[in-house]
């Protein structure tokens, strides 16, 4: 099994254990073949099918579905078929696209039989069925299916406390006039952990609108590093709209001289998989920020290839600075040759030396090219020599 089959089947693995089930579009959602925008827009019918919006070839796409539910399906999981629905009042059924094996695939939901079996031994099923529809009510915002479904819920046994928590995410939800300052106090204080109580997996779902709809309050809000959260682009990417992230980020006068945004910017190049963007980014941050670089590459946000390079940087047996990383990347990665070239590098010692790597390994390692790297950082050339005896692996898409 290679490292790609590798990952899907841990990504399978691990929504097993937070889910309990495997959904096929919240799998795609966590492989990031599909944005969590877009899944979102395609739920409300604000676009008329998904499969357009699939960052990866859809034989590819639905190959991996099949692979995870023939994989979950030997785990003694079974198959319930629930073709997707609409998150508005209607609940239609939605149009996935032209593709009747993703519309196939997408529609199996694979549960532990146990599971369901000992819900109906040990749960009041009104009680669990009125529960399931006021949470699925309420995270996708329809509001009045909520309060009808409240009142279900009010006529059974013990659930005032229950009862009160939905009705406080009702309110929370209202349109309100408070100071930006104060809503994203309220939405990371009280209202996210309040949903993540109530709502469980779902929370997502609730949150992401009133997420964008702070940042539509932001939209006018230059950065400031005092505040950093306190702009557009941190508010999309709780709604994880990437695409708006960094348009907000690229609105403002030269992001890059703060790290907060340039960290935020790469994550959101390197989850809308433009892959070239994200490595510019990261590398910048290197460059300028090395202190940054060094906290936030260890996992570098939404770009685990970088995580697992970064690693590698680390620990190996020379001492090298954060700021060698993109000349150490050159070496290692065939990539960085490619995203980030010599035009990019600071006019400084650092772009000195990234030149005279780039030099070198664009020449296979010509004499005079490692002369010139000697003369500024012969462990980089020591480097270099020992790699390349060993086999350069290819940028890894996760």
């Amino acid at each position: 099994m290679d490292s790609k089959a590798r990952h899907r089947m841990s990504t399978a693995d691990q929504l097993l254990l937070g889910r309990g089930e495997l959904d096929s579009l919240e799998y795609l959602l966590a492989l990031n073949y599909l944005g969590y925008a877009e899944y979102r827009d395609w739920r409300y019918r604000r676009r008329p099918e998904l499969q357009s919006a699939l960052k990866m070839p859809v034989e590819e796409v639905t190959a991996a579905l099949a692979q995870a539910q023939t994989y979950v399906a030997a785990q003694g999981l079974t198959v319930e078929i629930c073709p997707p629905r609409a998150w508005n009042e209607d609940q239609g059924p939605l149009f996935l696209g032209p593709s009747k094996t993703l519309a196939e695939l997408c529609s199996k939901l694979l549960v532990r039989t146990q599971d369901r079996l000992q819900g109906d031994l040990f749960q009041d099923s009104s009680r669990t069925i009125v529960l399931d529809t006021v949470n699925t009510a309420i995270a996708e915002h329809r509001f009045d299916a909520a309060h009808a479904a409240l009142m279900h819920l009010s006529e059974i046994p013990d659930t005032h406390v229950l009862i009160d928590g939905y009705r406080r995410l009702i309110r929370a939800a209202e349109p309100r006039s408070a100071v930006p300052s104060e809503r994203l106090r309220e939405l990371e204080e009280e209202v996210g952990p309040m949903a993540a109580r109530q709502l469980g997996i779902r929370a997502r779902d609730y949150m992401a609108q009133l997420w964008t709809e702070l940042a539509e309050c932001l939209r006018n809000y230059p950065f400031s590093p005092a505040s950093p959260k306190l702009h557009a682009s941190y508010a999309h990417a709780q709604a994880e709209d990437w695409s708006r992230t960094s348009a907000a980020i690229e609105a403002e006068t030269d992001p890059g001289r703060h790290p907060v945004l340039l960290v935020r910017m790469a994550e959101a190049y390197a989850r809308q998989s433009r892959r070239e963007a994200a490595r510019r980014a990261w590398t910048r941050l290197s460059w300028e920020h090395p202190q940054t670089a060094a906290q936030v590459l260890a996992h570098a946000p939404g770009d685990p290839w970088i995580a697992k390079l970064w690693g590698e940087f680390v620990s190996g047996e020379s001492e090298l600075a954060p700021q060698d990383f993109p000349a150490w990347l050159l070496i290692a990665d065939l990539a960085q040759r490619s995203h980030v070239p010599p035009a990019f590098a600071p006019d400084d010692r650092s772009g000195c030396i990234y030149n005279a790597v780039h030099r070198l390994v664009s020449t296979d390692g010509e004499m005079s090219a490692r002369i010139a790297l000697h003369s500024l950082r012969p462990d980089l050339l020591k480097i270099f020599l020992e790699r390349r005896t060993r086999p350069t692996p290819d940028s890894v898409s996760f």
